[in-house]
């Protein structure tokens, strides 16, 4: 059992997102029931027996393990439901690029080039003359 450097107590290994990424939304479930099944007797234990450090490392470990677990069905969630919206018409807000006010309000290319209609028409009816010089 490892110490922490600042000497908050014994460190216990916990779960590797990278490792739970690869699981499946059925087995995250069930290793999110565990963790929270594990949490509960740690709580119990430590209500009943008084702390003690070991049980209160894992009571971190085990806490932050279903940080990690929520996170990771979170972070697939979100993936799936981007997915389902790729190529449609309407995004929601919360799929769409994150800019500021003014980079929304911003013209776009085609609008930028948009000319008011009475410049339209003096710009087609008198075309920029060509000068060719004599040598």
């Amino acid at each position: 059992m490892k110490f922490d450097e600042k000497d908050r107590g014994p460190v216990m290994p916990g779960l590797k997102a990278k490792d739970l990424v690869g699981l499946s939304q059925e087995d995250l479930q069930h290793k999110l029931a565990d963790l929270k099944r594990e949490l509960l007797s740690l709580r119990t234990m430590k209500a009943t027996a008084g702390p003690v450090p070991e049980r209160i490392a894992r009571f971190r470990v085990c806490k932050k393990d279903v940080a990690r677990v929520l996170t990771v069905i979170n972070q697939k969630a979100r993936d799936e439901a981007r997915a389902a919206f790729e190529g449609a018409e309407h995004i929601p807000k919360t799929f769409r690029p994150r800019l500021t006010h003014a980079m929304r309000c911003q013209l776009t290319e085609k609008q930028k080039r948009l000319l008011p209609s009475k410049l339209m028409k003096r710009k087609l009816q008198f075309p920029k003359l060509k000068y060719a010089v004599k040598v």
